[in-house]
């Protein structure tokens, strides 16, 4: 990976990003990466304000940064980086596995964590509501990621939707790479070559299933409050099919080659990070150590 290029993902909520942020805190130093999320700059809660904090970064630690992720990352933050190759990363899932999920997550931090997280979109009336009413109230289902991308850079709430996804197209067309949940098999694999990190991906953030899809018209019906996000879906599938030519093969072949070779260390691996996950459900003393030493180790700007 060249010292010169800066990779810059914008993580879209329930995409498979936490999967991939965990994967660079094994493999990055903690000058390394800029995690542009909540829990680390709860104050960072608008685009100017992450411009802000950048550019009072020293140039020293600007240029140390390889990695740019998280839900705050927003489009032109490569004009910060001046003397940099920024390369703009993304991925999409399709709008209806997304809305199940968020309903599925939200409903399972109820379950093991609930002094700590009461999601507003799975409560009504102090009750837990089911899929269907869940989908009817939530924000979330509700052309979440077209107004995610407008908030972080893609567009103007002055402009038309029609103006807005000629614009996000038109950006989305300019990216490194966008992927795709469904295919990050492979999409994860040819990332983690061009960052030089270990193919050893493992999915996390995995839900409960307290819903399931069972109903053949579940995808029409979520389509009537989402047909923005099924227009950038579509477009993002294209984008995705495009990128993948014989070297984007060659790479992921290589890579599920060198992931077979060091199995066995992914297995040891999987078996420690499922016991502490079982212990983070069921200790509280656990879970702030986690929380102490992820602040320690990586709130370093």
């Amino acid at each position: 990976m060249s010292e010169k290029v800066l990779y810059v993902f914008f993580h879209i909520p329930k995409t498979g990003g936490t999967s991939f942020r965990f994967h660079l805190r094994r493999f990055f130093r903690n000058d390394q990466i800029l995690f542009l999320y909540r829990d680390f700059y709860p104050q960072l809660d608008t685009n100017e304000k992450v411009g802000n904090f950048i550019s009072n970064l020293t140039a020293g630690q600007r240029q140390k940064i390889k990695v740019v992720i998280g839900h705050k990352v927003y489009y032109g933050i490569d004009r910060l980086f001046p003397d940099r190759e920024v390369r703009y990363v993304v991925f999409f899932r399709h709008p209806a596995d997304r809305i199940i999920s968020r309903y599925n997550f939200s409903r399972t931090l109820l379950v093991d964590y609930p002094e700590h997280y009461q999601l507003n979109d799975v409560i009504q009336n102090g009750q837990i509501v089911d899929f269907f009413d869940f989908i009817k109230q939530s924000p979330f289902s509700n052309n979440s990621a077209y107004r995610f991308l407008l908030e972080h850079g893609m567009g103007s709430e002055e402009q038309s939707a029609d103006q807005n996804l000629d614009s996000i197209k038109n950006i989305l067309s300019k990216f490194y790479f966008v992927g795709l949940t469904e295919k990050s098999n492979e999409d994860f694999l040819f990332l983690f070559y061009r960052l030089g990190l270990s193919p050893l991906a493992l999915r996390l953030n995995a839900s409960r299933k307290f819903y399931e899809p069972r109903l053949d018209d579940l995808a029409t019906r979520l389509q009537t409050r989402n047909e923005i996000d099924y227009k950038i879906y579509d477009w993002a599938v294209s984008l995705n099919q495009k990128s993948k030519d014989d070297d984007f093969y060659k790479v992921v072949r290589k890579m599920k080659v060198k992931r077979f070779v060091h199995a066995p260390y992914f297995v040891v691996f999987l078996l420690f990070f499922e016991l502490s996950e079982f212990l983070a459900r069921k200790s509280k003393t656990y879970t702030r150590f986690l929380e102490i030493i992820g602040r320690h180790r990586y709130n370093k700007f």
